[in-house]
């Protein structure tokens, strides 16, 4: 019994996925709803996972920095076994704090990719307007968003 729970939770197919991503209308799949990261007082950062045309779609809503986000802006993921990734804005300038990053057939970046569908985040840390916001991920936003990540990424 301990095998299945564990094989559900580490290996998930989208059958054992209700609940976290969804089919709609204007895109394949998306998460049913923005996963909020919270854990430094104001700042945090809402997570929206969508699904297009076999690529994945990472948008984080940041709040609590500055309003501005440039197209060069970095994020920095630290996960849970220490390792770490930067990578650089996919997204256009703009003062709504949406920073981006796409994965997929016509963005590459497989290698990344893996470390979000393998490992799980610590924290994240995205600047605005020179402003960084860092937030440290409780142990269910973690799994949320791992399980979410790869239900998505079983429909690529």
């Amino acid at each position: 019994m301990y095998l299945l729970l564990l094989t559900y939770f580490l290996f998930p197919s989208y059958e054992n996925c209700p609940g976290l991503v969804s089919k709609t209308d204007q895109f394949d799949y998306e998460s049913t709803e923005d996963i909020k990261i919270s854990r430094n007082g104001d700042q945090m950062i809402y997570l929206h996972l969508l699904l297009s045309r076999k690529s994945l779609f990472m948008n984080f809503k940041v709040v609590g920095g500055g309003k501005c986000i440039d197209d060069n802006e970095e994020m920095t993921v630290i996960f849970t076994d220490r390792s770490g990734l930067t990578m650089i804005n996919d997204n256009n300038f703009n003062c709504d704090g949406i920073y981006t990053q796409h994965f997929g057939e016509d963005f590459g970046k497989k290698k990344e990719l893996k470390k979000f569908l393998t490992k799980e985040i610590q924290s994240i840390r995205i600047t605005t307007d020179g402003i960084p916001v860092e937030v440290n991920l409780a142990p269910t936003e973690r799994i949320k968003i791992y399980q979410t990540l790869n239900c998505l990424a079983e429909k690529m």
